[in-house]
This record gives structure tokens, sequence and C-alpha cells, in this order.
């Protein structure tokens, strides 16, 4: 399956910009006028903040300009709460943030923390796609609480013919700044454990407004930068590092900026191992004492505004 991760679009009604600098439904149209370019995706995450300002009008530009955008090319969009975002005009406009995916199970409950319940993707070889909605109201950290972990431990217990994708806004990886320590996802351990537990293959997140990655419950997390701000379109020739399910493991190709051989970083349950192909300077299958973080490029906007308010 390949998927197609956008994160922190912060659609606003018509007329209104983001910061009073930014045109965000018109970066959006740029970043999916520049994902045109990419192969097909089977799965379009929007990985939260959809909204900015939480109005209808935003919530329906995200369903027709991203989810139209899926649609036209057979894909599934998936867009997950953000802590800009509003439940109620969220669920009136998104549903449950899964677009043209099968009803919900009726034994799915209706946490007020779980905004989108598990769905299996029957386009998408089996694969799940589980959502959370780590948002806490009127607060920029984010948390999952006890109810949102004891569904989601027993929405995994049985696994997926392909394993799942797990997407919250909030990264489940250590700040890198102070303004991220304030904004992080609050205390994580519980969901680790869930995650090391279960069938999950990656997690895909946003909320930091930059690109990075990590290793977490044994899993690879992806954070994508924001449309929003201080972000780029990705000019033609950039790098970019596509994750590809091979096997259990989930692999990151890491482009080396022309300074030697890309390399391959690969998540394997105990250890994170690099592979450089011959000659490149570098020992084949080296077992890392801790894992490294690969680089991941996404496809990202031109336009950025002055100290966001994440």
């Amino acid at each position: 399956m390949r998927v197609l991760h956008l994160s922190d679009p912060h659609l606003m009604a018509p007329g209104d910009v983001h910061h009073g600098a930014v045109d965000t439904l018109a970066a959006t149209r740029r970043v999916l006028a520049a994902c045109a370019e990419l192969p097909t995706p089977d799965l379009v995450v929007v990985s939260g903040d959809v909204s900015d300002d939480g109005t209808v009008e935003s919530y329906e530009a995200a369903r027709d300009v991203i989810g139209g955008w899926a649609r036209v090319r057979g894909a599934r969009a998936v867009f997950a709460m953000g802590n800009h975002d509003q439940r109620a005009t969220f669920r009136q406009v998104l549903g449950d943030g899964h677009l043209d995916a099968p009803a919900p199970r009726p034994s799915t409950p209706a946490l007020p923390g779980a905004t989108c319940p598990s769905t299996r993707s029957p386009g998408s070889g089996g694969r799940r796609v589980v959502t959370l909605d780590s948002s806490v109201p009127r607060a920029g950290y984010g948390r999952v609480d006890a109810a949102q972990l004891a569904w989601l431990r027993e929405e995994l217990r049985t696994p997926a013919p392909a394993g799942t994708v797990l997407v919250l806004h909030h990264p489940p990886l250590p700040p890198v700044t102070r303004l991220h320590t304030a904004l992080q996802l609050q205390d994580p351990a519980p969901l680790g454990e869930v995650v090391a537990a279960s069938d999950v293959l990656v997690v895909l997140a946003g909320h930091y407004h930059h690109p990075m990655s990590g290793i977490f419950g044994g899993r690879l997390v992806v954070v994508a930068p924001a449309i929003a701000n201080r972000t780029d379109t990705g000019c033609p020739g950039a790098p970019s590092a596509p994750c590809a399910a091979a096997g259990p493991p989930w692999s990151t190709s890491a482009p080396s900026r022309g300074r030697s051989p890309p390399c391959t970083w690969s998540r394997h349950p105990t250890t994170a191992r690099r592979s450089s192909p011959t000659g490149g300077g570098g020992r084949a299958d080296r077992p890392a004492r801790r894992p490294r973080t690969p680089r991941v490029a996404a496809a990202v906007t031109g336009d950025r505004a002055g100290r966001p308010r994440r």
C-alpha cells in the first residue's frame, strides 16, 4: 500500500488567512498539485489540524479538495483530529474521518476521544487504518487516555491480514525544542506498550510542523511537516524517502544528498540496521546500539508565518 502522508493544513473559512499571512487553502492546492507528479497513492492520510478555526466551511474544503483529490485517483482519504480541530464540526462534515470507507462495526463504542474507529480498507490488501484523537480541548499538548487505550487494545487484539497503520496528531517521540516540549504527547509509554504488542506497522503523526522520524514501541514513526507554514513544496529533484513494507519490517530510504551512496534504515523488532550498497564506504547491515532516526522527505509548501501557534 502506498500512502501519501500530509498534515496540518490549518484550513480556514473563505477569506481568512493563517496568522494573517498564509492562504492555507491555496497552499493545500499547491501541495496536491505537486503530489500529482508522484506515483498514485492507495491512501491519503491527514494527521490532524485539518482546520485552524473549526468552521464547517474549513472542513468542507478539506473534504472537497483533499478528499476529492484522493477520490479521482481511486484512493481513500483519512483525517485525524488535531489540537486546533473542533470535534463537533469535524464530525458534522467528516464523520469519523474515514471517507469512502465501510461503516464502522456496530460494536465500536462512541468514545469522546476516539473520533475515528478502526476501519479495514478493502482496496488496500487487508491493511487496517486506525486513527486516535489525541487532542485535549483548549490545550496544545496531547493525551491518549485510559479509555482510548483500552479501546485500541481491543481493536488490535485480532491482527489485520496485512497489518495496521496507526494515525494520531501528537507524535509519540521526544520533542526537539522547548516549544515542542510544551506541546508534546503526555505519558506516551502506555501507548507504546499497546503498539509493541500489536500488528501496527507504522505510526503517522504531525503537529510539530517539521519532518522527523524515530522508533516507538519497536515501530517506525513518521512525522509529516505542516502544509500551513514554515515549509517548502519540494523543488524539482528534491530528495524523497518512501516507506515500503518489505516483509515484517518497514524500511526508509535515506537520500545521501550526493555525499555518498544512498542508505536504507530498516526497523527490526530488536535492532535498527543500516544497509549500504557495495562500495558505499561503510559496513553493510551494521547493527545500531540504539535506533537511528531515518530521514523522511515529504511534499510541503513554500509559505511561512512567524512563530505559529501549533
